[in-house]
């Protein structure tokens, strides 16, 4: 990968001893001296050079390690609650899997996107030690997710028509929109809990989060145990469960910030800067959201798709585990890609390119490293199988017929996918998003996209076609992403963000 400029070439010594004279003239000597010199100096940047990368892969895995477990835990209510939706049978797990992605197309995936802004105007303001722009960032963020709220609620609101076109059993279209509509509050929640997230990970806070989200596990255990079979509300007390954790985890985090002395950084600034710069934070959003969207929702879309398959339950059934499994085996990865944005951000904000390349070197180094763990839990057959068992019971040899080729596939699709989060993450914390956009547009849709539905409906292959295009729509990020990074000018994105600093 090109996003190093360090040079490796060598010094050539001549072979033929005789060839040189005992004596030099001292001009002659004094050149010599200076090629030595100079070959040891490039020895010594290649060195500190190296060195660099390695400090800075120890300093991002010192943050990113809190934020994997906060995400792993976080991530694992919705998974807690897709695991009792399972244990009350296929056709309850193939619908709730069925809303889950409506809604993760329609707003989840939505306000990860629109975040984009505060992920790039947050650590730049930190690096640059634009404390007093915090508090607006955070706050104009917040009404802006707020205000798209409105429109996604309307969306949600309108699920049962769309699912009728969507699935070929009226019963699972009933149960995904029941399973919607009980997800509606947890949008909003989470429109108020992920910003509060992030505009700590700007400032290199990542271990209360990480705290916060250890405690709210057994509590979303509780809570979704009480509505789905105390309360004897079935999988509709599973969603609902969700939204009553992004609550807690919204006043937990408050309540840290508070607690810290964080509040006038966080929740202060001067109200009137709250309603400038909508335009400047819209830019990054919009392309963010493209970006985010276009990627999960291709995703997210092959399991509502999947309800149009021959075998709709067991179809959509599969789809959904070996998503869940991708999105589990993804957090690492998504952690390193928010510290790669962090790290990034905060040297281009203190005005230092050069280390800011150095940081997007750590990053992409990382992604190989990361996914041997998911290799081995997802190609070993005994492990594979205890992975399978945590999202579902069923043992039909229709399903596992299905998920065996799956989940080698979703083992390759982490690979890549893994790395081009992680570089997503330096796009975004060098503002790059709307490079990022155009590629996630035209490498799914154009390509990952139409070639899973050709195999998996023309074909005949299934799940194993779908999840084959969405393979090669990964491998083809992968690369451009890579391609983006390397062609960046880090000396000239620090004054660019120098003066975008100046505007907040």
């Amino acid at each position: 990968m090109a996003l190093s400029e360090e040079s490796n070439s060598a010094e050539a010594h001549d072979d033929g001893a005789l060839r040189e004279p005992l004596l030099v003239p001292a001009d002659d000597a004094e050149a010599g001296c200076a090629r030595k010199d100079d070959a040891a100096d490039s020895d010594s940047n290649k060195t500190h050079a190296r060195s660099g990368i390695l400090q800075d892969m120890l300093e991002q895995a010192s943050l990113a390690w809190p934020l994997a477990l906060n995400l792993l835990a976080a991530y694992s209510t919705s998974v807690i609650s897709s695991s009792f939706v399972g244990h009350l049978g296929t056709k309850e797990l193939a619908g709730a899997a069925l809303g889950n992605s409506f809604t993760g197309i329609t707003a989840r995936y939505v306000l990860q996107g629109l975040c984009g802004g505060l992920d790039t105007q947050a650590p730049q303001a930190f690096g640059a030690g634009n404390y007093g722009a915090l508090g607006p960032i955070f706050k104009r963020t917040l009404l802006f997710l707020w205000l798209h709220c409105l429109p996604i609620t309307g969306v949600l609101l309108a699920a049962p028509r769309l699912l009728r076109y969507l699935s070929s059993e009226h019963e699972l279209a009933v149960i995904a929109h029941k399973y919607i509509l009980a997800l509606i509050p947890a949008v909003w929640l989470d429109a108020l809990a992920r910003p509060l997230n992030r505009i700590l990970v700007a400032q290199r806070i990542t271990k209360p989060q990480m705290v916060i989200s250890l405690l709210i596990v057994p509590l979303h255990v509780a809570t979704t145990y009480l509505l789905v079979f105390t309360a004897g509300w079935g999988y509709v007390g599973a969603a609902l469960a969700v939204g009553a954790t992004n609550g807690l985890i919204a006043l937990f985090t408050s309540a840290y910030v508070v607690w810290a002395g964080l509040a006038p950084r966080v929740f202060g600034g001067d109200w009137s800067a709250v309603f400038k710069g909508w335009w400047d934070m819209a830019a990054l959003a919009y392309p963010a959201m493209v970006m985010r969207v276009a990627e999960s929702s291709a995703f997210s879309a092959m399991t509502v798709i999947a309800a149009a398959l021959p075998d709709p339950t067991n179809s959509v059934a599969a789809i959904s585990v070996g998503f869940s499994t991708c999105a589990v085996m993804y957090m690492p990865f998504n952690a390193f890609g928010m510290t790669a944005c962090t790290q990034v951000g905060n040297q281009l904000g203190a005005g230092n390119g050069r280390a800011a390349r150095t940081a997007a070197l750590a990053s992409a180094l990382i992604g190989p490293l990361l996914w041997s763990v998911p290799a081995v839990l997802l190609i070993e057959p005994h492990c594979r199988n205890a992975v399978i068992s945590v999202f579902t019971n069923d043992r039909s040899p229709e399903l596992m017929g299905m998920l065996g080729p799956l989940m080698l596939l979703v083992a390759a699709v982490n690979l890549f996918d893994g790395v081009q989060t992680i570089l997503t993450g330096v796009v975004e914390g060098a503002g790059k998003q709307l490079h990022g956009s155009y590629t996630n547009l035209l490498v799914f849709y154009g390509i990952a996209v139409p070639l899973a539905l050709w195999l998996a409906f023309r074909r005949g292959l299934g799940v194993v076609g779908m999840w084959s295009g969405m393979l090669l729509g990964s491998v083809l990020q992968a690369i451009a992403y890579a391609v983006i990074c390397a062609l960046i000018r880090w000396d000239r994105e620090a004054e660019r963000v120098a003066r975008a600093q100046a505007r907040l």
